[in-house]
């Protein structure tokens, strides 16, 4: 069975009726999108989980997959001889395509992703690359409640090529940037890497939090991440192999680049 047939199978166990089935490929993907999108965390057939699941990972395996381990750190990509710069490491891309042991999600508070159309965001890609199962387990643990800005939940990856997903309550900026938004903003970045050190995490990407729906400016974003993983490292240099610094855009990366240059030289 191939990757259409799987999909076509799977819309039709999410209730879609055979004729409302698009003939286009690319017409069924994004009525899967909005389906699994809009729906609410409630009770999925195995069998439907299962379809989806292999759907999602014939959809893996025709997708530009990139290595961790095959980043260059910032020693090699920018000659920094920094004391961390070997640990330390920018890369622009797609951070569901990361063959890594976690990726940090900036998440929302109810920790069940976005019910909107909304692609050019991180959860969006995060929760419907990882299928149902994430949504789901996410409101198993949540039952209703919501965690508070900067704080943590760890989940497995389901269908992602990494191991696990680091979900933070990104902050947001309530009009002009003060010092207790930007501490909020550094207590995110601690609560990342404390999760992942108590969790055996030893190579983790993590996107620009806050940046986006957020309001952070990506300059002052990117100085507090800087300056906390320095921190941490400080005080735990010899657990982590790599910390990546994940942007998508060229301004991002031009930015977090100077930034980094500056911080780890």
């Amino acid at each position: 069975m191939n990757k259409e047939e799987v999909l076509k199978d799977l819309l039709l166990g999410l209730g879609v009726s055979l004729n409302e089935i698009p003939e286009m490929y690319d017409d069924k993907v994004s009525l899967w999108k909005r389906i699994v999108r809009e729906r609410k965390p409630e009770k999925v057939e195995a069998s439907v989980l299962e379809l989806e699941d292999k759907f999602l990972r014939l959809d893996l395996i025709n997708r530009m997959l990139t290595d961790a381990d095959r980043i260059n750190t910032i020693d090699l990509d920018f000659n920094i001889e920094g004391k961390y710069a070997s640990k330390v490491a920018l890369w622009q891309g797609d951070i569901t395509s990361l063959y890594v042991d976690a990726v940090v999600n900036s998440a929302n508070s109810d920790m069940l992703g976005t019910f909107l159309d909304e692609e050019d965001r991180v959860d969006y890609a995060i929760h419907n690359r990882s299928g149902m199962r994430l949504r789901l387990k996410c409101n198993d643990i949540m039952q209703g409640k919501k965690i508070d800005t900067s704080d943590i939940l760890i989940t497995r990856a389901y269908n992602l090529p990494c191991d696990f997903i680091i979900h933070v309550v990104a902050p947001e900026i309530k009009g002009r940037l003060d010092n207790k938004e930007r501490e909020a903003l550094e207590k995110a970045y601690y609560n990342i890497l404390e999760c992942a050190k108590n969790n055996l995490i030893k190579t983790v990407a993590i996107c620009a939090i806050g940046t986006g729906n957020g309001g952070y400016p990506v300059g002052e974003a990117a100085i507090i991440a800087c300056k906390v993983v320095k921190e941490y490292l400080d005080k735990n240099e010899k657990f982590f192999n790599k910390i990546i610094f994940n942007v998508y855009s060229d301004e991002d990366y031009e930015a977090y680049k100077n930034i980094i240059m500056d911080e780890f030289k």
